[in-house]
Protein backbone atom coordinates (compact mmCIF):
# COMPACT_ATOMS: atom_id res chain seq x y z
CA UNK A 1 0.00 0.00 0.00
CA UNK A 2 1.06 3.50 -0.65
CA UNK A 3 0.01 5.83 1.92
CA UNK A 4 -2.19 3.62 3.25
CA UNK A 5 -3.68 3.18 -0.08
CA UNK A 6 -4.68 -0.32 -1.44
CA UNK A 7 -2.77 -0.86 -5.01
CA UNK A 8 -5.88 -0.31 -6.79
CA UNK A 9 -6.51 3.17 -5.57
CA UNK A 10 -2.94 3.74 -5.12
CA UNK A 11 -1.68 3.05 -8.83
CA UNK A 12 -2.03 5.72 -11.65
CA UNK A 13 -1.54 3.48 -14.40
CA UNK A 14 -2.29 -0.49 -14.87
CA UNK A 15 -2.06 -3.01 -17.32
CA UNK A 16 -5.59 -5.11 -17.61
CA UNK A 17 -5.57 -8.81 -19.80
CA UNK A 18 -8.34 -11.62 -19.54
CA UNK A 19 -6.65 -14.39 -17.52
CA UNK A 20 -4.99 -17.72 -19.38
CA UNK A 21 -6.24 -21.08 -18.64
CA UNK A 22 -8.93 -20.33 -15.72
CA UNK A 23 -12.61 -19.76 -16.32
CA UNK A 24 -14.67 -18.63 -13.84
CA UNK A 25 -18.69 -19.03 -14.16
CA UNK A 26 -18.02 -19.87 -18.20
CA UNK A 27 -15.82 -16.41 -18.91
CA UNK A 28 -11.70 -15.82 -17.94
CA UNK A 29 -11.49 -13.40 -14.76
CA UNK A 30 -9.76 -10.10 -15.71
CA UNK A 31 -6.88 -9.52 -13.79
CA UNK A 32 -5.88 -5.94 -13.12
CA UNK A 33 -2.11 -4.85 -12.89
CA UNK A 34 0.48 -1.62 -12.24
CA UNK A 35 3.64 -0.62 -13.17
CA UNK A 36 5.63 -3.07 -11.54
CA UNK A 37 3.21 -5.88 -12.17
CA UNK A 38 1.96 -6.78 -9.30
CA UNK A 39 -2.02 -7.76 -9.13
CA UNK A 40 -4.11 -5.39 -7.32
CA UNK A 41 -7.46 -6.74 -8.93
CA UNK A 42 -9.33 -9.15 -9.70
CA UNK A 43 -12.55 -9.25 -11.91
CA UNK A 44 -14.63 -12.11 -11.49
CA UNK A 45 -18.07 -13.02 -12.80
CA UNK A 46 -20.78 -12.15 -9.97
CA UNK A 47 -23.57 -14.54 -8.05
CA UNK A 48 -27.24 -13.80 -7.86
CA UNK A 49 -27.58 -9.81 -8.46
CA UNK A 50 -24.22 -9.24 -9.32
CA UNK A 51 -23.07 -8.60 -13.02
CA UNK A 52 -19.63 -9.00 -11.52
CA UNK A 53 -17.24 -8.27 -8.43
CA UNK A 54 -13.66 -7.07 -7.98
CA UNK A 55 -11.93 -8.88 -5.39
CA UNK A 56 -8.49 -7.39 -3.93
CA UNK A 57 -5.07 -9.67 -3.91
CA UNK A 58 -6.38 -10.39 0.03
CA UNK A 59 -9.83 -12.04 -1.18
CA UNK A 60 -11.92 -8.95 -0.25
CA UNK A 61 -14.63 -7.57 -2.50
CA UNK A 62 -14.07 -4.09 -3.15
CA UNK A 63 -16.48 -3.47 -5.52
CA UNK A 64 -19.58 -4.89 -7.74
CA UNK A 65 -21.27 -4.14 -10.82
CA UNK A 66 -24.66 -5.12 -11.53
CA UNK A 67 -26.56 -4.77 -15.04
CA UNK A 68 -29.89 -2.67 -14.81
CA UNK A 69 -32.44 -3.93 -16.77
CA UNK A 70 -32.05 -5.52 -20.22
CA UNK A 71 -30.08 -3.64 -23.37
CA UNK A 72 -32.66 -2.02 -25.77
CA UNK A 73 -31.02 -1.81 -29.15
CA UNK A 74 -27.58 0.02 -28.76
CA UNK A 75 -27.94 1.11 -25.10
CA UNK A 76 -27.46 -0.44 -21.85
CA UNK A 77 -27.15 0.65 -17.89
CA UNK A 78 -24.71 -0.40 -15.93
CA UNK A 79 -24.65 0.40 -11.45
CA UNK A 80 -21.59 0.35 -9.66
CA UNK A 81 -21.26 -0.26 -6.33
CA UNK A 82 -18.49 -0.36 -3.51
CA UNK A 83 -16.98 -3.08 -1.17
CA UNK A 84 -20.26 -2.58 1.43
CA UNK A 85 -22.36 -2.66 -1.52
CA UNK A 86 -23.18 1.36 -1.38
CA UNK A 87 -23.62 2.37 -4.92
CA UNK A 88 -20.55 4.81 -6.04
CA UNK A 89 -22.97 5.59 -9.42
CA UNK A 90 -23.86 4.74 -12.49
CA UNK A 91 -22.78 4.19 -16.72
CA UNK A 92 -25.32 4.73 -19.17
CA UNK A 93 -23.86 3.32 -23.24
CA UNK A 94 -24.76 4.20 -26.62
CA UNK A 95 -23.04 2.45 -29.16
CA UNK A 96 -23.17 3.80 -33.14
CA UNK A 97 -22.02 3.60 -36.56
CA UNK A 98 -22.28 -0.31 -36.11
CA UNK A 99 -20.33 -0.44 -32.93
CA UNK A 100 -17.77 1.54 -34.32
CA UNK A 101 -18.09 4.59 -31.95
CA UNK A 102 -19.50 4.64 -28.31
CA UNK A 103 -21.35 7.34 -26.09
CA UNK A 104 -21.03 6.77 -22.15
CA UNK A 105 -22.07 9.11 -19.49
CA UNK A 106 -20.68 8.25 -15.98
CA UNK A 107 -23.19 9.26 -13.36
CA UNK A 108 -23.80 9.28 -9.98
CA UNK A 109 -26.44 7.41 -7.68
CA UNK A 110 -28.78 9.94 -8.28
CA UNK A 111 -27.93 10.28 -12.43
CA UNK A 112 -25.89 13.37 -12.47
CA UNK A 113 -23.42 13.54 -14.62
CA UNK A 114 -20.30 13.14 -13.66
CA UNK A 115 -18.18 12.21 -16.54
CA UNK A 116 -18.48 11.53 -20.04
CA UNK A 117 -15.97 9.12 -22.19
CA UNK A 118 -15.64 8.31 -25.83
CA UNK A 119 -14.28 6.16 -27.94
CA UNK A 120 -14.39 3.82 -31.25
CA UNK A 121 -14.41 0.09 -31.56
CA UNK A 122 -11.30 -0.83 -33.63
CA UNK A 123 -8.85 0.99 -31.77
CA UNK A 124 -10.32 0.68 -28.33
CA UNK A 125 -9.04 4.13 -27.44
CA UNK A 126 -11.19 6.18 -25.10
CA UNK A 127 -10.99 8.92 -23.17
CA UNK A 128 -12.41 10.04 -20.01
CA UNK A 129 -13.57 13.62 -19.77
CA UNK A 130 -15.19 15.56 -16.79
CA UNK A 131 -18.50 17.23 -16.93
CA UNK A 132 -18.01 20.17 -18.82
CA UNK A 133 -15.59 18.10 -20.89
CA UNK A 134 -12.98 20.50 -20.63
CA UNK A 135 -10.29 18.24 -19.03
CA UNK A 136 -9.10 14.79 -19.61
CA UNK A 137 -9.08 12.02 -16.52
CA UNK A 138 -8.02 9.43 -17.74
CA UNK A 139 -7.50 7.33 -21.24
CA UNK A 140 -8.38 3.70 -21.83
CA UNK A 141 -6.57 2.06 -24.72
CA UNK A 142 -5.46 -1.61 -25.85
CA UNK A 143 -2.07 -3.46 -25.17
CA UNK A 144 -0.73 -5.03 -28.51
CA UNK A 145 3.23 -5.12 -29.35
CA UNK A 146 2.08 -4.18 -32.77
CA UNK A 147 0.69 -1.37 -32.10
CA UNK A 148 4.13 0.04 -31.49
CA UNK A 149 5.23 -1.26 -35.21
CA UNK A 150 2.22 0.06 -37.66
CA UNK A 151 3.96 1.95 -39.96
CA UNK A 152 1.72 3.84 -42.91
CA UNK A 153 -0.72 3.33 -45.71
CA UNK A 154 -2.51 -0.01 -46.29
CA UNK A 155 0.54 -2.07 -44.34
CA UNK A 156 -0.13 0.43 -41.22
CA UNK A 157 -3.56 -0.12 -41.64
CA UNK A 158 -3.89 -3.56 -41.83
CA UNK A 159 -1.64 -4.45 -38.96
CA UNK A 160 -3.62 -1.54 -36.74
CA UNK A 161 -6.80 -3.70 -37.76
CA UNK A 162 -4.92 -7.17 -36.65
CA UNK A 163 -3.48 -5.15 -33.79
CA UNK A 164 -6.88 -4.67 -32.43
CA UNK A 165 -8.08 -7.90 -32.97
CA UNK A 166 -5.41 -9.21 -31.22
CA UNK A 167 -6.16 -6.95 -28.25
CA UNK A 168 -9.71 -7.78 -28.53
CA UNK A 169 -9.37 -11.40 -28.34
CA UNK A 170 -7.03 -11.19 -25.41
CA UNK A 171 -8.56 -8.99 -23.28
CA UNK A 172 -5.42 -6.57 -22.84
CA UNK A 173 -5.69 -2.78 -22.23
CA UNK A 174 -3.75 0.02 -20.19
CA UNK A 175 -5.03 2.51 -18.30
CA UNK A 176 -3.93 5.60 -17.46
CA UNK A 177 -4.95 8.03 -14.52
CA UNK A 178 -3.95 11.57 -15.74
CA UNK A 179 -5.87 13.56 -13.63
CA UNK A 180 -4.19 12.80 -10.21
CA UNK A 181 -6.78 14.93 -7.54
CA UNK A 182 -9.74 12.78 -8.56
CA UNK A 183 -11.07 10.87 -5.41
CA UNK A 184 -10.97 7.30 -4.63
CA UNK A 185 -14.49 6.10 -5.11
CA UNK A 186 -13.71 7.88 -9.19
CA UNK A 187 -10.77 5.30 -9.71
CA UNK A 188 -13.12 2.71 -8.86
CA UNK A 189 -15.63 3.80 -10.93
CA UNK A 190 -12.93 3.97 -14.03
CA UNK A 191 -11.62 0.51 -12.88
CA UNK A 192 -15.22 -0.98 -12.78
CA UNK A 193 -15.91 0.29 -16.32
CA UNK A 194 -13.31 -2.00 -17.34
CA UNK A 195 -15.19 -4.19 -16.87
CA UNK A 196 -17.90 -3.52 -18.58
CA UNK A 197 -16.01 -2.42 -21.82
CA UNK A 198 -14.44 -5.46 -22.19
CA UNK A 199 -18.16 -7.27 -21.87
CA UNK A 200 -18.98 -5.05 -24.86
CA UNK A 201 -16.33 -6.66 -26.90
CA UNK A 202 -15.88 -9.84 -25.58
CA UNK A 203 -17.35 -12.03 -28.76
CA UNK A 204 -20.27 -14.40 -28.03
CA UNK A 205 -20.17 -17.33 -30.65
CA UNK A 206 -17.39 -15.59 -32.41
CA UNK A 207 -20.21 -12.96 -33.94
CA UNK A 208 -21.75 -10.63 -31.64
CA UNK A 209 -20.97 -7.23 -30.13
CA UNK A 210 -22.16 -4.15 -28.84
CA UNK A 211 -23.38 -3.61 -24.95
CA UNK A 212 -23.81 -6.96 -23.30
CA UNK A 213 -22.97 -8.89 -26.45
CA UNK A 214 -20.44 -11.56 -23.97
CA UNK A 215 -18.49 -11.07 -21.10
CA UNK A 216 -19.99 -11.46 -17.96
CA UNK A 217 -23.41 -11.70 -18.43
CA UNK A 218 -25.75 -13.63 -15.62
Amino acid sequence: MADGKPGYIAADAYSVARQRGRMQGGYPPLVFKDTEGNIVLTANKGGIGRHAILIDPQGQQVGAIQKKGISLGSKATYLFFDGQNNQIGQVMLRTGNMGMSESIQLQDPQGGLVATATGNFMGFSFEIYDAQGSKTLAKIYRDTQQKQQQGSGLKGLLTSVASSAIGMMMGAYKIEILEKTINDMSRLFILELIVVLDEMYQPKQGTAFGPGAGGFKI
